[in-house]
């Protein structure tokens, strides 16, 4: 969907990790546009752009998800999610898509930003 949303005027696409401020392990993976459109790109697609989100709701973690260990810190569990969150969407990277830049990251966080698919 993002390889074709993408117009000429779009350099890359980013994968936004947001953990929960709280800290107890609710995250959600967003998708954005990098480039001249990507105001327009975003506003185009809106909560589509949600990957994914792990929420706590009646009966614990939905979808199920481990619990976060106690003893991690929140840089111990932005590391852990990050990485995991780059496996699951580099092998989801088109193949084709070299001409745009895929990325993962956690805005304000303590990791660097991490080449996707063709861009690795």
């Amino acid at each position: 969907m993002f390889r074709d949303a993408a117009t000429a005027r779009t350099d890359g696409v980013i994968i936004d990790v947001f953990p929960d401020q709280e800290g107890d392990g609710a995250f959600a993976v967003w998708a954005r546009f990098d480039g001249a459109d990507s105001f327009l790109l975003d506003r185009r697609l809106g909560d589509e752009r949600q990957l994914f989100a792990v929420v706590h709701g009646e009966r614990g973690w939905e979808p199920a998800v481990p619990a976060r260990p106690g003893s991690w810190s929140d840089a111990d569990f932005e590391d852990v999610l990050l990485a995991t969150v780059v496996e699951w969407i580099d092998a989801l990277v088109p193949a084709d898509a070299a001409r745009l830049y895929w990325e993962a990251t956690v805005p304000g966080g303590t990791q660097d930003h991490h080449p996707l698919g063709p861009s690795r």
